[in-house]
This record gives C-alpha cells, sequence and structure tokens, in this order.
C-alpha cells in the first residue's frame, strides 16, 4: 500500500488543504511545507528512504 509524505522532512504528517484542476495542494504539519509535490511511497520502502533523505541534509 503506498502512502503519502512530505518531501521536504519525509513526514507522514501531511495533507490535502485545497484542491483544483491541477491536483491537490498538501501541507506538513511537521515541516510547514506546501506544495502540490508529494512523494508516495510502498510501506516495506519507507524506512530505507527516509535514512537516506536524512543522510543528504
Amino acid at each position: 500500500m503506498k502512502m503519502k509524505v512530505c518531501p521536504n522532512c519525509g513526514s507522514k504528517n501531511i495533507y490535502a488543504i485545497d484542491g483544483g484542476v491541477l491536483g491537490d495542494k498538501y501541507r506538513c504539519e511537521d515541516c510547514g511545507y506546501e506544495g502540490m509535490l508529494v512523494v508516495e511511497i510502498e510501506k516495506e520502502e519507507y524506512d530505507a528512504w527516509l535514512k537516506e533523505l536524512k543522510k543528504e541534509k
């Protein structure tokens, strides 16, 4: 099952705040990111992806 996560901090606390013809706009409750881009990732791959994201920062 795929889940949506914040592309900035990797948080699962991301919610659609607006929608329109071009798609949804999201907000991350943890870092404040707002935008249309989110990462859709399989639950099984999330931990490894998050580890790589943290390494890059």
